[in-house]
């Protein structure tokens, strides 16, 4: 198979997560073990069909049916891949980062956007979202019911845990894991929009920390 992958987790029952690095001209097969399947790309150029994808925008595919996924940068390209057989995908899509349909999170004064990606807010199954944060955004307090795992997209991006002496700044493509019911925040630097991708475990919620 052509392309350099490394895992970044894996779950008991299968789920995964891996960053799947491709040079020019490579060719991936997502979906190719029979899970459904999710692509974030990170850096570079996918061609799927007649559509290209750049950086910040993903890809998804239900269980089954292959999508082919074709580097078309120069530079190569890098991408997150999530599998597993609890994703209710039941059709492909590919979505431009310019594409991505961002509504206003209600009490952050418009510094934050999210925009959903798979599965449903309210149900307790694992669902997936990207959040933006506008420059500068420093942060507030808070916590949530469920675990999550993050990947970071866009731009300069910090995540702690309130015990924590101070912010760790997170480069674009590092992996963070958030335990459920535990005081954090997060924040963005001031040169651009930050953008984070998450799966959680459960419903999305959001408390001011204790």
């Amino acid at each position: 198979m052509p392309g350099e992958r490394t895992s970044a987790w894996t779950e008991e029952d299968g789920a995964s997560g891996s960053y799947l690095s491709l040079r020019t001209g490579d060719t991936h097969q997502l979906s190719q073990n029979g899970n459904a399947a999710k692509a974030v790309i990170l850096a570079g150029e996918i061609r799927t069909g007649d559509i290209s994808v750049g950086s910040g925008g993903y890809l998804q595919t239900p269980a089954g049916e292959e999508k082919s996924l074709n580097c078309m940068a120069s530079d190569g390209c890098l991408l997150f891949l999530e599998e597993e057989t609890r994703f209710g995908i039941d059709e492909a899509k590919v979505v431009p980062a310019d594409d991505i349909p961002w509504q206003d999170v209600p009490n952050t004064n418009g510094n934050v956007s999210l925009a959903w990606v798979w599965g449903e807010r309210e149900s307790e199954a694992p669902s997936s979202f990207f959040l933006k944060f506008k420059p500068g955004f420093p942060g507030f307090p808070h916590e949530h019911t469920h675990t999550y795992r993050g990947l970071v997209v866009k731009g300069d991006y910090r995540h702690w845990a309130l015990e924590d002496e101070g912010p760790t700044r997170l480069p674009v493509g590092a992996n963070l894991w958030q335990d459920g019911d535990a005081d954090h925040d997060d924040a963005c630097g001031a040169d651009g929009d930050c953008v984070a991708y998450f799966r959680i475990e459960g419903h999305f919620d959001i408390f001011p920390a204790d």
